[in-house]
This record gives C-alpha cells, structure tokens and sequence, in this order.
C-alpha cells in the first residue's frame, strides 16, 4: 500500500493514534460501514464527509474495542484536533487510498 503517514487524532480530547498501518480486514470494514469503496471513503475524507470522518474514529477506536459498533461513535465536530499536523484532518487519509 505504500507509506502512510502515521498521525495522531484528538476527537473530545480523547487522542487516537493511526500507526501508519491498515489492513485488508480494516478497509473492507470501513467499506461495509460506510457503504463506500476504500477509494470513494478516501475521497470522502479529502471532501469532508463526516460519514467518511466518522469512519476513521470508528476505525481508530475499533483497534482498542473490536466489538465497537460503528454507529456507538458520535463527537462534537468542534472537538477535532490533528496536533503537529501539515495537512487539514480530511485531506490525510487520502493519502492511504492515493498509494494503494
């Protein structure tokens, strides 16, 4: 899949590490949550979507919790925070999709 970034994510001051990994059983989670291809959930993130953005906490939170049900996840939109990050929060997934 190629470098990913790692990144860490602030969502109501609880902070999600992405280690830079992703695994088949992840993406076609995100796919089967988000009714999206890994490709379109990717472009989704770089346009905002909170569906998309949703996706990745539930992602994130998912590594911690396997049994996380992707609609438990809600959040402020207001609380998310990508410390020392260059790039705005919707536009760093993409770069997953963009390698694969």
């Amino acid at each position: 899949m190629g470098d990913v970034p790692a990144f860490d994510l602030t969502i109501d001051g609880e902070t999600l590490h992405f280690d830079g990994r992703l695994k088949a059983s992840e993406a076609m989670a995100i796919e089967a949550a988000t009714g999206q291809t890994f490709e379109q959930w990717g472009n989704s993130l770089s346009a905002g979507s909170i569906t998309a953005m949703v996706g990745l906490v539930w992602l994130l939170k998912r590594r911690m919790n396997p049994t996380l049900k992707y609609s438990d996840i809600d959040f402020d939109l207001d609380s998310i925070e990508v410390p020392d990050a260059e790039v705005p929060v919707a536009e760093v997934p993409t770069e997953a999709v963009d390698a694969a």
